[in-house]
C-alpha cells in the first residue's frame, strides 16, 4: 500500500488488529491534508447543550475525561 487517508488514531488502531496479515513495521511518513483546528458540536436545543456543557465540564474536573484521551491516545 502506497497511501492510506485516515486518522492517526484510527490507523494505529487497525494496525493493530492487521499486524498478522501486513507489515505494519513501515514506516509512516504523515502529511496532514488539513491544518489543525477545533472541533465543535452545534445543539438547537437549549437545554440539551446546557446538559452536554454540565457533563462534560463533570467528567473534566474529575479527571476522566484525561483518561479518556489517555486510553485513547495509545492508537
Amino acid at each position: 500500500m502506497d497511501v492510506v487517508v485516515a486518522g492517526r488514531r484510527i490507523l494505529r488502531y487497525f494496525n493493530r488488529d492487521l499486524y498478522r496479515q501486513v507489515n505494519v513495521g513501515q514506516p509512516i511518513i504523515e502529511y496532514p491534508p488539513f491544518p489543525p483546528r477545533p472541533y465543535q458540536l452545534g445543539l438547537r436545543d437549549r437545554s440539551l447543550r446546557d446538559r452536554f456543557d454540565r457533563g462534560l465540564g463533570a467528567i473534566i474536573t474529575s479527571g476522566e475525561y484525561r483518561e479518556i484521551e489517555r486510553r485513547y491516545a495509545q492508537y
